[in-house]
């Protein structure tokens, strides 16, 4: 929490904390939706599709800086907030969040790592152990062989199914155990630290060497996630939705690094035609600059896109009405029995200046602009007592006040 607004008393002015963040939730359960209809109705089709058909999406989200997309992108990791036209027909979703690397030179690898760590290797073990179950052992092992397109790669995501029993033999695991020391020992192959007696007690002949081999096992893991059943059966895959944040971060590589990266997931999105949905968010600096997408993302990931989200400034109605569903989102029980305004502890006159004055309406400025009023009229003790509200006069005074503080 801001620690200026935990020191300001929300609740006289009946709100359980600051509605305005100025940076979105890290916590998934912490993010709430307010406002930004259009906005939502497109994701929402996009989910629609993604929960009724086995058609993999490419989705670019672009937009300013503190448009939204981040927030989007944490809101949308708790299934519980898709709100969809029917039931899904899936088994499942899968949902993976990660941020673009910043570091040039390991962007490839730690887009591959960064991916494995959401994942987490106790649900692949899971998935490897659900296929076995399925299809039975050896035929696991030639499915995984065949998606990888790799005898040892294929191996070794069949291994992660394994466990090494006291005799020396291998065998499925039966529950849950925390990591032994064959898993770690497997784990470790995945990150490309594996020794030559650590490949023969794993026996496997080689271990993870290019970004081409990295890529291949991310799509074969992803597609174990989706499942082995057949393709026009969508009760028995999953949806592996992965969402990726700050794609700006391309801006500042060389082309001997995002190359790699932008190359990685081309091959992703080709190794796996069905049950995956890609969202890519990208910061542009202003609507004209959205030409540089394609030079930032390059034309053979540009071709592979199905559906472009503009993350676009609401106009005034629009972002008056995100502040009235926001405000409403955080209001204390006390709340109801009043006779106040819903723009309380603005007046509507006084919001609706205030919403004007901006010269940029993204999101993050509309709600650090409300949060510095309301701020600092608790302060001033403007509001906070006997129903209080922040009045337009009070409001051209501070806009004002704040205009000669920045010249």
């Amino acid at each position: 929490m801001d620690p200026i607004s935990s020191t300001i008393n929300w609740n006289s002015v009946f709100l359980k904390q600051n509605p305005f963040p100025s940076t979105p939730p890290k916590n998934p359960e912490a993010a709430v939706w307010a406002g930004f209809s259009s906005l939502r109705g497109q994701l929402k089709s996009v989910f629609d599709e993604a929960l009724s058909t086995d058609r993999t999406q490419v989705v670019l989200n672009w937009g300013e800086y503190g448009s939204g997309k981040t927030h989007a992108a944490t809101y949308y990791q708790l299934q519980s907030n898709f709100v969809l036209e029917s039931k899904s027909l899936l088994r499942d979703l899968e949902i993976i969040y990660i941020q673009t690397p910043r570091e040039p030179e390991k962007a490839d690898i730690l887009l591959y790592r960064n991916i494995l760590e959401a994942i987490k290797f106790k649900r692949i073990r899971l998935a490897v152990r659900n296929i076995i179950k399925e299809l039975g052992d050896a035929e696991t092992l030639k499915y995984l062989q065949e998606i990888v397109a790799s005898e040892v790669l294929g191996k070794s995501i069949w291994l992660l199914g394994q466990n090494r029993t006291k005799s020396g033999q291998l065998a499925l695991f039966e529950d849950n155990t925390p990591s032994s020391e064959w898993d770690l020992l497997l784990e470790t192959y995945f990150y490309s630290q594996t020794t030559k007696s650590e490949l023969k007690k794993l026996g496997l002949s080689r271990g993870v060497d290019s970004a081409n081999d990295r890529y291949r096992l991310l799509g074969g893991i992803l597609t174990i996630l989706i499942g082995a059943g057949s393709i026009e059966k969508l009760s028995e895959h999953s949806r592996v939705i992965l969402w990726i944040d700050e794609m700006e971060n391309l801006i500042y590589f060389t082309s001997r690094y995002y190359l790699p990266f932008t190359q990685g997931l081309r091959e992703l999105i080709d190794q796996i035609p069905n049950y995956f949905t890609l969202f890519m968010n990208i910061t542009l600096a202003s609507p004209e600059a959205s030409k540089d997408i394609e030079t930032i993302l390059g034309k053979a990931l540009m071709d592979r896109k199905t559906n472009e989200i503009y993350f676009k400034e609401p106009n005034e109605e629009e972002a008056y009405n995100y502040v009235i569903e926001l405000l409403e989102l955080y209001r204390t029980p006390e709340w109801k029995p009043k006779s106040l305004e819903p723009s309380h502890p603005f007046t509507k006159e006084a919001l609706q200046i205030l919403i004007s004055s901006l010269k940029v309406r993204t999101p993050r400025d509309i709600n650090q602009y409300c949060s510095d009023a309301i701020t600092g009229a608790l302060r001033d003790r403007v509001v906070g007592q006997n129903e209080q509200t922040i009045t337009r006069q009070y409001i051209i005074d501070w806009i004002d006040k704040r205009t000669q503080q920045s010249l």
